[in-house]
């Protein structure tokens, strides 16, 4: 099965009501697109929007997709701070006794 764009937007509401309080903004564009040298990214857009790019193999694997959504949220959340470091795996964690990966995998 070949999870659509559609997927991804409706798992971003989802998780964006659940996990975080509906913080993060509404208007992102969540698809599947190439992205050189890494999985995906997040890029600002023109207004005080985002673009969240997910590789398209990943189309093809629910797990692996939603996985990678939050991570990517995660760096919304704390935009413009795009590094891995102590705020963003707190974060994870956050997540993690949230639920929000249970029953992903």
């Amino acid at each position: 099965m070949n999870l659509s764009d559609g997927w991804l937007a409706g798992w971003y509401r989802r998780y964006n009501e659940r996990y975080f309080a509906g913080d993060l903004p509404d208007e992102v564009d969540v698809l599947y697109a190439p992205v050189k040298g890494c999985c995906a990214d997040v890029l600002p857009g023109e207004l005080d929007d985002f673009v969240l790019r997910i590789n398209p193999a990943f189309a093809l694997d629910a797990s692996i997709a939603r996985i990678t959504l939050l991570h990517e949220m995660v760096h919304i959340k704390l935009w413009p701070n795009r590094r891995h470091g102590a705020a963003f795996y707190e974060e994870i964690k956050r997540l993690a006794q949230a639920g929000a990966y249970k029953g992903i995998l």
